[in-house]
């Protein structure tokens, strides 16, 4: 869901002209962004914020939850912040009306910096945390490797990096559409790729979950189940309470918060 946020706004813009019928007193010269839907108050600044961020604020729920049932706030709280910076940044390019306008550089300033800091801190996770790589003393890589070649890896790498980057461009709010063919051609294709980068990244995550689960076992033997007797009495996690966990997260949604509410501030005056 987090990798189809311009697919659910296109859905929601899609069935906010179906369904309010202006595609039906719409005149054939007017450009697709002057339509009723993509200057309605309540589509810009409520249906199309909740899309991009609802998925954000789920996996959000999902990492303060391991948090307090685990007790470690690495790596469940550093991921929480990751899904925080992205809720500001899908927030900053939702309400706002462009970026490119040289108006309010005020703003732009906060908008680059905020985009490039969420990018690279959800690459540099998904390399050294969701795949296990960036091991120096194995050689930038991980000391098991389940594909044959190094090279594999070290192009997934940069693949994952450049894929992350031009998907920015799809997230934000230009003016008059100022790339060339960005509309027609590059925009789906840009979406597209997100979620080619997205399958590519599920297939080394697996990698490295599985990995991951056989570390300490045989490697050519079977992997005991979830139901065999060694599991049947898994050791208890040590569960935090909701006013420990409050404490603890203090810092940090105070952090979020704080980049949440600039981003409003800046998005609606």
């Amino acid at each position: 869901m987090t990798s189809m946020a311009k697919v659910f706004v296109d859905i929601a813009y899609t069935f906010c002209v179906l369904f309010t019928g202006s595609w039906i007193n719409a005149d054939e010269t007017d450009e697709l962004t002057q339509h009723h839907c993509a200057k309605n108050y309540y589509f810009k600044n409520v249906a199309k914020v909740l899309v991009t961020v609802l998925p954000l604020y789920f996996r959000f729920l999902q990492n303060i939850k391991l948090y307090r049932k685990y007790g470690k706030p690495f790596p469940f709280l550093a991921n929480t912040m990751k899904y925080l910076v992205s809720i500001a940044v899908s927030i900053f390019s939702s309400l706002h009306k462009a970026v490119d306008d040289g108006t309010d550089t005020t703003y732009t300033a906060f908008y680059i910096m905020f985009t490039l800091f969420a990018t690279l801190y959800s690459y540099i996770w998904d390399v050294t945390m969701d795949w296990g790589l960036a091991r120096l003393e194995h050689g930038g890589l991980r000391e098991r490797l389940m594909f044959g070649q190094r090279w594999v890896y070290w192009m997934v790498i940069g693949i994952d990096l450049v894929g992350r980057l031009l998907w920015i461009i799809t997230l934000m709010p230009l003016n008059d559409n100022p790339i060339p063919f960005f509309p027609e051609v590059l925009e789906p294709f840009l979406a597209s790729l997100e979620l080619c980068r997205r399958a590519m990244w599920g297939c080394f995550r697996l990698e490295n979950e599985h990995l991951n689960n056989t570390g300490y076992r045989r490697v050519d033997g079977p992997v005991p189940d979830h139901f065999d007797t060694a599991m049947a009495h898994p050791p208890a996690p040590q569960k935090k309470t909701l006013m420990q966990v409050a404490k603890e997260m203090s810092l940090m949604v105070f952090l979020g918060g704080t980049l949440i509410g600039i981003s409003i501030y800046f998005g609606l005056r």
